[in-house]
């Protein structure tokens, strides 16, 4: 296991008019330290991380496996406790109030399953269905709640086409209402262009995509869609993209919280997550020009 800072400077990141300049660090975990690589799949070198979570004390949360899914959590790279799950995880984690909350399917049956963390363990506290009758195609956790994506069947001219349907529940699995989107962003700011929505900054936006084989772009969008700052981030330093069993990467894989931005990826066969600090990856935000 290894804690690293990167001992060089990363990059002179060019955001709009504003020039900032920062060292990241990178956090390495042996996939052998996780549940003894049960999360790596040897047929293709790939890693199947379903869940991922940060808490305020910067402790990591991992959910996953092949035929078993596991849950494990470390301290930096310091492992604190790892358990096996009594069933499989369907979708991303979430972690909210002390308890890390689960997506799965029992008998045909959408539940979240709610487990209080402890500090060696976690306990079930409560299963609690998910009220639709219809078959689940994704999940995405909000701060407070979720939105489900429903597949429907429609026919136009003779075809058949499948509509993507959206509702949103709070964490009690109570439907609120129908949203526009899965990220149940305002029109102005959400784009089909294939881009993920990872979270808030300050009241921006953030959002990821992939440019190309080898580079990755940040960028934030204000209440009027508007990119008000970005920055490409070379794959070399992050390491391969990592895939989960629902997708392949997942939104899942960054994460923002504590004001940083944690990117999951794999450099030789090692989990590895590059912490960003928001304020140095978008410094100047307010006095660039808009």
């Amino acid at each position: 296991m290894k804690y690293l800072f990167l001992s060089i400077v990363f990059i002179v990141m060019s955001i709009q008019d504003c020039i900032a300049v920062y060292i990241p660090k990178q956090i390495r975990i042996s996939m052998n330290d996780i549940n003894g690589g049960m999360f790596f799949n040897e047929n293709n070198d790939d890693f199947y991380i379903n869940g991922f979570a940060v808490d305020s004390l910067e402790n990591f949360f991992f959910c996953g496996g092949k035929e078993v899914h596991y849950i494990s959590c470390f301290s930096k790279d310091k492992k604190q406790f790892s358990e096996k799950l009594s069933f499989l995880s369907f979708g991303p984690m979430f972690l909210k109030d002390g308890c890390l909350y689960f997506y799965t399917v029992n008998n045909g049956d959408n539940i979240l399953k709610e487990y209080a963390i402890k500090s060696t363990s976690i306990s079930l506290t409560r299963d609690i269905e998910i009220m639709s009758v219809k078959k689940m195609n994704s999940i995405f956790f909000t701060d407070t709640a979720f939105i489900i994506e429903l597949l429907e069947v429609e026919k136009i001219s003779g075809m058949v086409h499948l509509k993507s349907k959206y509702q949103l529940f709070d964490l009690s699995c109570q439907y609120q209402c129908d949203v526009e989107n899965l990220y149940n962003l305002p029109q102005s700011v959400f784009k089909e262009d294939g881009t993920q929505f990872i979270g808030m900054y300050q009241q921006y936006y953030v959002f990821y995509s992939v440019l190309d084989s080898s580079t990755c772009k940040i960028f934030m969008r204000n209440q009027q869609g508007d990119i008000v700052a970005s920055q490409n981030l070379p794959l070399e330093l992050l390491g391969t993209m990592l895939n989960s069993s629902y997708t392949g990467n997942p939104e899942e894989h960054k994460k923002i919280s504590n004001g940083n931005l944690y990117i999951l990826g794999n450099k030789q066969k090692d989990l590895v997550i590059t912490i960003f600090p928001l304020k140095d990856l978008f410094e100047g935000i307010n006095i660039c020009k808009q």
